[in-house]
């Protein structure tokens, strides 16, 4: 399990950028963002100059959760802030968690 830094949650912020779209490749809204491309080849998804590798949600500055306007990806990255944990999916501690349409608003 690889881990980063958990931050203070006395600040936790939530941006939904201006510059959200949503895809004609795979029908999510997504956000421009510096992410390596290998990170959507982990996913199975293959970036190309038409779908590229843009961001669903992300972690800015430690403090700043990034996310579409439907908050659909809000709870991950929101665990992943506090628990330090890149990725909660896999621990069984979390999961339930991260599954609960009660945390979201979909």
């Amino acid at each position: 399990m690889h881990t980063s830094k958990a931050t203070s949650t006395s600040c936790i912020k939530v941006k939904v950028p201006d510059s959200l779209y949503q895809s004609s490749c795979s029908g999510e809204w997504l956000f421009p963002c510096d992410v390596d491309d290998q990170y959507c080849r982990a996913k199975g998804i293959e970036p190309t100059e038409e779908c590229p590798c843009d961001c669903r949600a992300t972690v800015q500055d430690s403090n700043v959760i990034v996310t579409n306007h439907k908050l659909n990806l809000f709870r991950s990255e929101l665990a992943r802030m506090v628990t330090a944990c890149n990725n909660p999916w896999l621990v069984p501690q979390l999961a339930p968690c991260l599954n609960n349409p009660h945390f979201t608003g979909n």
